[in-house]
């Protein structure tokens, strides 16, 4: 994602939220990128390597200083001259103004302003990659977050139509009972089990405050903020291996690095620069003026402009230079290192999430027929305890069926839609 991609998502997170009673994933996503605080920081830390590249953009021109001095002094004066005169004085007081404009041009100095100017540029890169990395990141976790949010409310709406058949089992056994077709413990199994419904679905409704306070987290809302998610999640469908392997290299977080080392490589050759010759051209302006009681020259002026060529050649430093370098070689080795390593990790963790989504996709259509033949089954059993063909057992049985697979149902869709976000992720895909 280039820098211009970056404002517009940076953009589009002006979206106000509060207020809304749906948040949609799009909010969301906005949200994320307005609120949360480690894009915060890396914005920060981009626009801190934007001022050092634009600094360094100046390192050609001169540096010009304006010099002042103004010094007042009292001494004691005992002064012999070769004609037998002689000057004798206590606290003669002398003053000394200076005033001066200088100003240095590099000529040449190892072409470290030049490798200075480049390694700015690449360390603009990596910051530029570094803060779309950290997007990526934190769309994900967003997202992440938000679908749980939803396959939870599924999984509580197959524990309220549970409750349902909880109520009317109770029903027909209270009725069966005052029919004489029932015995007591009947129906208190059946209030047992109804009431452990109504605990099972208040235990799940709190697992979903405590998503969407998790989710409140990511977007820095308040932790109390409360709205409705739309429980619908949609799957691509069409995501290729081959094609997502091939976008590896395009993970943000790798070019990143990638810019890390080439401005590593210039860090040594600025670096090695300090080992060789520097020239510069120096000129100003120099106004000096001593004024004194005593002596023999009362006052002493002097003014005009100079110019000149300075030349520095380095001898020896106890190897401090030749240290420096070697370090800097070393730093640019182990950043191609952590460049091979994290390619490494980015294809052991592509393949594992394409696995995870292409068994969850196969699994899904199964999950989904589950879902009809177990309501189908629920529905029988019940009406069949009705009619006396059946125990209360066996449709205690066909109701455990049905919240087991509900919840294996939404579980499989959840780890769809998360491996497949990872997948995005992991190429540098993720928008919002």
């Amino acid at each position: 994602m280039n820098k211009h991609a970056i404002v517009i998502l940076l953009l589009i997170s002006s979206v106000k939220l509060f207020g809304q009673q749906t948040l949609l994933l799009s909010d969301a996503v906005a949200a994320a990128l307005k609120n949360n605080y480690e894009i915060l920081i890396e914005k920060n830390n981009y626009s801190v390597d934007e001022i050092n590249y634009n600094a360094s953009q100046n390192a050609v021109l001169p540096t010009v200083n304006l010099l002042g001095s103004d010094i007042q002094e009292f001494n004691n004066v005992n002064q012999k001259y070769s004609n037998g005169s002689e000057v004798n004085q206590k606290g003669a007081g002398s003053n000394s103004l200076s005033l001066g404009l200088a100003a240095e041009f590099p000529l040449f100095n190892g072409f470290r302003i030049y490798a200075t100017k480049n390694k700015m540029e690449e360390l603009l890169a990596e910051g530029e990659n570094n803060l779309n990395a950290q997007i990526q990141n934190t769309i994900a976790a967003m997202q992440f977050q938000y679908f749980n949010v939803i396959a939870q409310q599924k999984y509580l709406s197959a524990l309220q139509q549970s409750l349902k058949l909880s109520e009317q089992r109770l029903d027909i056994a209270q009725s069966r009972k005052d029919a004489g077709l029932a015995a007591n413990n009947e129906v208190y199994l059946a209030q047992i089990d109804m009431n452990n419904s109504r605990q099972a679905t208040a235990e799940q409704e709190l697992i979903i405050s405590q998503a969407i306070t998790d989710l409140n987290n990511i977007l820095n809302f308040p932790a109390d903020s409360t709205y409705t998610i739309e429980d619908t999640i949609i799957l691509n469908g069409t995501i290729n291996y081959d094609v997502m392997k091939n976008m590896l290299l395009e993970n943000p977080s790798f070019i990143a690095l990638n810019y890390a080392v080439k401005a590593s490589a210039w860090t040594e050759k600025e670096t090695k620069s300090y080992r060789l010759p520097s020239v510069a051209l120096i000129g100003g302006y120099d106004y000096l003026i001593n004024r004194s009681d005593a002596g023999f020259f009362l006052v002493n002026q002097n003014y005009g402009p100079y110019i000149g060529v300075t030349l520095n050649v380095p001898i020896y430093n106890a190897g401090i230079y030749k240290s420096q370098y070697e370090v800097s070689q070393l730093n640019t080795e182990n950043l191609r290192l952590q460049q091979e390593n994290l390619l490494s990790d980015l294809d052991a963790s592509l393949y594992k999430a394409w696995i995870s989504y292409e068994n969850n996709l196969k699994q899904l259509e199964l999950g989904k027929e589950n879902l009809t033949l177990a309501k189908l089954h629920a529905d029988l059993e019940l009406e069949r305890y009705e009619l006396n063909q059946s125990t209360i057992i066996e449709l205690r049985e066909a109701q455990q069926v049905f919240e087991d697979v509900n919840y294996k149902y939404v579980t499989i869709l959840y780890n769809a839609k998360a491996s497949e976000i990872e997948l995005l992720r992991l190429t540098g895909k993720l928008t919002p």
